[in-house]
């Protein structure tokens, strides 16, 4: 039975590679290949081995990948297919041993590729498949160019065997990934893209808004050309629909500043940006009105009336709140209308979901307030902030120049004493002996 050598007694590798071939010989291709194509193999291994050509080497074992995977597919018990998975596991990762012997990048950018879309044919073993092809990205440095195709194969593959909630922890890293791998804008946003869309059909709404949110960021400043392409249009659509329907999203001035948003004014779905707009500075009377003469839009993009009314409501509030130190209950049951005993369950919702720093003073019936969300910045918010900083720049200075008298006069005042100190005789006494006793 052949034994795979650890690479770590084995520096040049040549070892390992005799190994794998050796096992390949004997489980891949006697038991399912014509005789005539087992000679032919360990022919061909034996002179490419002599000659130490390893791309050859490489390209002649990866030929048989399809009968390798076999040996897990085919085994009869579990016993056998843990070993063959085992066997199948060890045989590419000596096989990406030999990959980093070579010594032309270009070629190492053509044989990770071949490597990587070979692991990715098939969807038998998909989780050992993702396996390897992680093994295959984290083979190579951060910069290294040949990550980039690697981690689209590994993206593609995820989504075809329908295990992308694989991928989800990695993604936090993405946006630094892309840095080293120096892309395109149109990588950018094909990358984006796909994730995106996959996420989405993996049920995971949130992150996968942020991806398709980064996608139409991509078109920020592209013509109206670009903009008129169907997927753009169909994905900024998607965005104003999954900005509505999430529960915990509730800032929308930053979906409004995206061109790919602002062009859907000049297609059918205009009606569903005035809708986001309401959600970034309207009220609930503006939402019942816009309800009243476009309820079609409503059943047409699967949007609940309620839960739009439940955001505009804590949208309001935080309105309400916003530059305020307290608030009344029977203020904020008014603005957001409803009944006296559920204001305070509206202003604990707030608080939770951190629209509002605050608290209640049931005694009072008011809200005291520390902060609310500002639900929107343009430019009278910038306006507002930089006469805060200008007040604070000011309040500062005061500070100092205070600071500054209060030091001077100080030491004036112990100048002085000093003075008297010596003019009634203790000059020559060290003043200092006491502290040091």
């Amino acid at each position: 039975m052949t034994t795979f050598l650890p690479l770590n007694e084995d520096t040049d590798g040549q070892k390992a590679a005799v190994g794998i071939a050796d096992w390949l010989l004997d489980n891949c291709i006697k038991p399912r290949l014509p005789t005539e194509e087992a000679n032919t193999f360990w022919t061909e291994f034996s002179e490419t081995f002599k000659q130490q050509d390893f791309i050859q080497i490489f390209h002649l074992l990866l030929k048989y990948e399809p009968q390798v995977f076999q040996t897990i597919t085919l085994a009869e018990t579990p016993e056998a297919k843990l070993k063959a998975l085992k066997e199948c596991e060890g045989f590419f990762t000596v096989l990406m041993s030999i990959l980093l012997r070579f010594e032309d990048e270009d070629e190492i950018m053509r044989s990770a590729e071949t490597l990587g879309k070979a692991l990715s044919r098939d969807t038998d073993t998909p989780d050992l498949r993702l396996r390897l092809l992680m093994a295959l990205y984290n083979m190579f440095q951060p910069a290294f160019p040949v990550r980039y195709p690697v981690f689209v194969s590994i993206v593609q593959y995820a989504a075809k065997v329908e295990r992308f909630e694989v991928l989800v922890p990695y993604l936090s890293c993405l946006e630094a990934w892309m840095a080293d791998w120096n892309l395109k804008p149109k990588q950018r946003r094909a990358l984006h893209q796909a994730i995106g869309k996959n996420l989405k059909k993996a049920n995971r709404g949130n992150v996968a808004f942020k991806h398709i949110k980064e996608f139409l960021k991509g078109y920020q400043g592209e013509s109206e050309s670009e903009l008129d392409k169907e997927e753009v249009i169909s994905a900024a659509m998607e965005l104003c629909e999954d900005a509505i329907r999430l529960p915990s999203l509730m800032y929308y001035d930053s979906i409004l500043s995206l061109d790919a948003v602002r062009h859907l004014q000049h297609t059918p779905y205009k009606k569903l940006v005035e809708l986001v707009e309401i959600l970034t500075e309207g009220g609930l009377p503006e939402l019942k009105a816009f309800y009243e003469a476009n309820g079609k839009l409503f059943q047409e993009h699967d949007i609940s009336f309620d839960a739009c009314a439940r955001k505009i409501r804590l949208l309001s509030l935080t309105s309400l709140a916003l530059g305020k130190s307290e608030l009344s209950l029977d203020l904020i049951g008014e603005t957001l209308d409803v009944p006296a005993g559920e204001v305070e369950s509206w202003v604990v919702t707030a608080i939770g979901q951190g629209l509002l720093d605050a608290r209640i003073d049931q005694m009072r019936r008011v809200v005291l307030i520390k902060s609310a969300m500002q639900r929107q910045f343009g430019r009278p918010q910038w306006e507002t902030l930089k006469q805060r900083l200008v007040a604070w720049q000011k309040n500062v200075e005061q500070l100092m120049s205070v600071w500054e008298s209060t030091r001077q006069k100080r030491g004036e005042a112990i100048g002085e004493m000093t003075s008297g100190m010596l003019a009634n005789g203790h000059g020559g006494r060290d003043s200092s002996s006491d502290f040091r006793r």
